[in-house]
């Protein structure tokens, strides 16, 4: 009796093990890139992604230094895969890496720490493994390289971020998006001036790898015109600087700020879909990646003309919402929400045990 019994507590334990649902556990291989599964096996240089200039310096319209409206996370959210900043070592900091993210001067607009905008990007990244983003940082004080590893590394994003094992990567030569995803390399960094690949493998030379257009520009159409480069731009990647400024004088000093009052025309999935046609008939290629401010005045017209240009058909991208991480650790076991199923799984196999 006791062997029968023991038989039929054995089967109904394995049952309600078998019950739990897979995705408490383990998640599922995705089966897109970055939204898409027509991107999956197109290289990196042969995608077009839209991203947001001085993606840190968020306000309203009227806030002087402001470019986006909404958070790094929820600008990755909606579908922004594209995070340009601008680094600057304070003074009198000693706090972490030293590094803070301000427009032009820290006294006009200070968007915060290196190490709080990467821990941002880095829950996102995690919660949302199959998307590829990049990051475009210029380096207006010429920091050292190292310094910005420091950042990297106390968040732990540098896990994520590809090494291309050259300072100079032909367009022909970058890895599929898949590949990328697969290998969990699917952050791409980018930066101006004083990188160093010896020291820190994953920080790129922008200017050997990617042409900008002019930046600040106060006219349309925009100038396609290579304006900062090293190299042979047919062989490298394109970055379209989109979006229109204007001179603003405040207290007898004179900035370039965001031109809001035509980011209703700027923004729209016509005229960014027909500046990318005019410059690739100057230029022979499309953008690689394309910046804008204040994205989401159009709503989704620079994600509908993005996909234009990608060739695969609009859809609203869904992403997983980022949560608080549970632990310093990325390798941190993470204990799910235990169903009362399992629990009476766990009494069955102490009664099992006590009969066998």
């Amino acid at each position: 009796m006791r062997l029968y019994l023991g038989s039929w507590l054995a089967a109904l334990l394995l049952s309600a093990v078998t019950a739990l649902p897979s995705s408490d556990i383990s998640k599922r291989a995705g089966t897109e890139c970055n939204g898409y599964s027509e991107l999956c096996n197109r290289k990196y240089s042969n995608v077009t992604f839209v991203g947001t200039h001085d993606s840190y310096a968020v306000g309203s319209m009227e806030t002087l230094g402001a470019n986006q409206k909404n958070t790094v996370p929820q600008q990755l959210d909606d579908g922004m895969r594209v995070l340009q900043v601008q680094a600057h070592k304070m003074d009198d900091s000693e706090k972490d890496s030293g590094i803070f993210l301000c427009h032009t001067d820290c006294d006009i607009f200070n968007g915060g720490t290196m190490e709080s905008f990467l821990g941002d990007v880095k829950s996102w990244i995690r919660a949302n493994p199959n998307e590829v983003v990049t990051l475009i940082i210029a380096n207006n004080d010429n920091l050292p390289a190292t310094q910005f590893a420091t950042a990297f590394g106390s968040t732990g994003l540098d896990k994520y971020a590809y090494k291309p094992g050259t300072a100079r990567q032909s367009k022909t030569s970058w890895p599929t998006l898949q590949k990328m995803i697969d290998q969990k390399t699917n952050l791409v960094v980018f930066m101006d001036y004083k990188t160093n690949l010896k020291q820190v493998p994953y920080i790129i030379p922008e200017f050997n790898n990617v042409w900008e257009n002019a930046f600040d520009q106060t006219s349309s159409p925009f100038n396609c015109t290579p304006d900062r480069f090293s190299g042979d731009t047919s062989q490298m990647m394109f970055l379209h600087n989109y979006f229109l400024d204007k001179e603003s004088s405040i207290v007898g000093r004179t900035f370039v700020v965001p031109n809001v009052d035509k980011l209703n025309q700027t923004n729209t999935q016509k005229n960014i879909a027909d500046s990318v046609d005019r410059c690739y008939k100057q230029q022979g290629t499309y953008p690689t990646f394309i910046l804008l401010d204040f994205y989401d005045v159009t709503n989704d017209e620079p994600l509908q003309a993005t996909a234009q240009m990608n060739n695969v058909p609009f859809k609203q991208l869904r992403v997983n919402e980022t949560t608080p991480e549970k632990t310093a650790s990325d390798n941190a076991a993470v204990i799910p929400h235990v169903p009362l199923l399992t629990i009476g799984a766990v009494l069955l196999f102490s009664l099992l045990i006590s009969l066998i």
